[in-house]
């Protein structure tokens, strides 16, 4: 049975990391969605670019899924790498800045999950995952707005995971502290904490190879608590 997987922001650092892993998979088909191609997808057939847009706008998200093609026999397999962070303690913190985390860490993946159950519900099912945050699990003082919208996203995975028992579709998140990116190494004193790129990559594949064992999850990826 073929498989199919869209991974959304694979332009950014965890994104285009996670493309380059999962190029060298078993999938039959990728669509990757973001700013720009990377320099792999022009020599393999069966990866396709599908430039991004603001997802939080729902018609921008209808109009990217009408893209896809529509597999009745394959398994469809869903990775967003989409997100922002904003560290500022409550007081500090502006409306607009609030409303900004939950449209960017929220709406995008409630809008992505909207229409990828509908190609679900005309494959022969499959699973998504969202990437959420440690801190979701355990507030921390400066990131209100970035832990709350986080949280609200690992709630979207609960209710995705109870719906989609229905049509065949399991929902999971993974959630990292620090990403291993060129910006945070500028202020990490201890780089080895970082989770790199193809660490939460082997996750996620862990997630999609037994998806429907894996379903509800929100693993927490902190390797300070390891130390």
């Amino acid at each position: 049975m073929n498989k199919v997987l869209l991974v959304f922001g694979s332009s950014g650092n965890l994104g285009r990391g996670v493309s380059e892993y999962f190029s060298c998979k078993s999938y039959n088909c990728m669509y990757l969605i973001g700013k720009n191609p990377p320099e792999f997808v022009n020599k393999r057939e069966n990866i396709f670019f599908l430039q991004s847009s603001d997802f939080s706008i729902e018609s921008n998200v209808k109009q990217l899924f009408e893209k896809i093609r529509i597999d009745s026999s394959a398994r469809y397999f869903l990775f967003s790498a989409i997100g922002g962070y904003a560290g500022k303690s409550v007081e500090k913190t502006s409306f607009d800045d609030w409303k900004n985390m939950f449209k960017v860490n929220v709406d995008v993946a409630f809008n992505l999950a909207k229409y990828f159950i509908g190609l679900i519900k005309n494959a022969k099912g499959g699973s998504v995952c969202f990437t959420s945050a440690f801190t979701s699990l355990k507030p921390e003082e400066n990131k209100s707005a970035y832990g709350a919208s986080k949280a609200a996203l690992n709630y979207l995975v609960g209710a995705l995971a109870e719906e989609g028992k229905f049509f065949g579709l399991t929902a999971n998140a993974v959630a990292p502290s620090i990403i291993d990116t060129p910006e945070n190494r500028e202020w990490v004193e201890d780089t080895g904490i970082l989770v790199k790129p193809f660490e939460i990559a082997e996750t996620v594949e862990e997630i999609f190879n037994n998806y429907e064992e894996n379903n509800g999850r929100i693993i927490a990826m902190n390797k300070s608590l390891a130390n």
